[in-house]
């Protein structure tokens, strides 16, 4: 998965933090849908391209209500993560403030995007990125994905006249090798 990385005169050594930074992110955003209770499904989206949409727009707003809203209750619990469990544990932070300062580490911005609807059958729906860019920021070094070469996929079901996602498709919030919280390449 190619990345241009700018901004930055170091070695490989940046890469890696800033995807590790990105990676406590995603975590805190994982542990903080588990842990939900009711109430966030009345933000989800009506179709599913709104439904993209929607969670792009949280992502990018740092939006923790409308970013949970977009999944299904049972959004699955990923593989322990080595690097975030001993934090969670020594400073005793509550999912909600870990997500809260994991946003704070990692800007993300979409540009120009362009979604196809590819699949949908019966309470079932897949929307691809066919264009446009996601900008991610960790600690001051800007990583850019082409979003038409390496797109975003959001694997959704209907729910009660409503959509939700079922893994979160924002590259670096995987946990299980480069595959979507569901177990998906």
């Amino acid at each position: 998965m190619p990345l241009r990385v700018r901004g930055g005169h170091g070695n490989g050594k940046i890469l890696i933090l800033a995807l590790s930074v990105a990676g406590l992110a995603i975590i805190g955003l994982v542990i903080l849908l588990v842990t939900t209770g009711p109430g966030r499904r009345e933000e989800a989206g009506d179709e599913p391209l709104e439904m993209a949409r929607r969670f792009m727009k949280a992502v990018e707003e740092e939006d923790v209500d409308a970013f949970m809203a977009c999944f299904v209750e049972e959004f699955p619990i990923p593989e322990p993560d080595p690097t975030t469990e001993p934090l969670l544990k020594r400073e005793k932070l509550d999912p909600r403030r870990f997500l809260e300062i994991s946003f704070q580490g990692v800007d993300f911005r979409f540009e120009d995007v362009g979604l196809e609807l590819r699949s949908l059958e019966g309470d079932s729906a897949t929307v691809v990125t066919t264009s446009g860019r996601l900008y991610m920021n960790p600690l001051g070094t800007e990583l850019v994905r082409d979003l038409s070469r390496e797109p975003l996929v959001f694997r959704m079901v209907r729910r009660e006249g409503s959509w939700y996602l079922l893994e979160n498709p924002v590259p670096y919030i995987t946990w299980r090798g480069g595959k979507g919280a569901a177990g998906h390449a």
